[in-house]
């Protein structure tokens, strides 16, 4: 009788995992498969962006923007990593691999010396969640002006691109600092780029390459506004003349950071 009812008894754990397996339509084999995908997905998508870092140090260098030595370009991941270029590299010897990625804890490899920069960039990402990339560099012309501590005013129309009426100039912080940081998180609000007093210029993108194009244009604006006003005293848009440019540049602008 004992045997007999041995025999009755269904094996529970089993059919209950098959009872929920059917009822939520749930396939296992497409559910490790999706996984499997998910993780091939991010790895390809790391390893694009960490050319797309390299490429811009590259960029950076060939247009005479950098020397290699004062330059920092940095992207976010999804899940909240960080990947950013190690300091004083011009691209042409870096491989994907050099590229160093600190962790949402803010721990990296041991092999990976952590940049003097990670202050700076880890407090804008943490400020903005509509930065996708930073880059940082020491251009010629926006440097020269960085040391006046002046603003780029409406003096073109270029100016929109970094968001609104001028390019502010952050108050000065020793780099590396908290202080530093926070002077830049302020001088970019409302803002897609900055100079830096006493230093250099930043900007905020989508992009790595975005985050370029945005700084040869504060660069080139940066050289023409110097001009200007080694000649006189330019000529500014009204406020009226920048918000019909920021209207009509408003798709572009906000497509620049998502």
């Amino acid at each position: 009788m004992d045997k007999q009812a041995g025999t009755d008894i269904p094996n529970l754990g089993q059919s209950i995992w098959e009872t929920v397996c059917v009822a939520g339509h749930i396939d296992l084999t497409s559910s490790v498969e999706g996984q499997q995908s998910a993780y091939a997905h991010d790895r390809e998508v790391e390893r694009d962006l960490r050319r797309s870092l390299i490429q811009v140090l590259l960029e950076a260098g060939l247009s005479g923007m950098t020397d290699g030595t004062h330059i920092m370009v940095s992207a976010r991941l999804p899940g909240g990593s960080l990947l950013i270029t190690p300091p004083e590299a011009s691209g042409a010897d870096l491989i994907v691999t050099d590229i160093i990625r600190i962790g949402p804890d803010g721990l990296h490899d041991e092999s990976e010396r952590l940049t003097r920069e990670l202050v700076l960039h880890r407090h804008l990402y943490a400020s903005r969640h509509d930065i996708r990339a930073i880059l940082h560099l020491d251009s010629p012309a926006a440097s020269a002006l960085a040391s006046l501590r002046r603003d780029i005013p409406a003096f073109h129309e270029s100016v929109a691109l970094a968001g609104g009426h001028s390019i502010r100039c952050s108050e000065y912080a020793m780099f590396a600092s908290a202080g530093f940081a926070k002077a830049a998180v302020a001088a970019l609000t409302g803002r897609r780029a900055c100079l830096l007093a006493n230093h250099g210029q930043l900007t905020i993108s989508g992009t790595p390459a975005q985050a370029l194009s945005l700084a040869r244009t504060v660069e080139a604006l940066s050289d023409r506004y110097l001009r200007a006003a080694g000649a006189g005293t330019p000529a500014l848009l009204s406020p009226v003349e920048m918000d019909a440019v920021l209207d009509m540049l408003g798709t572009a602008i906000n497509s620049a950071t998502t």
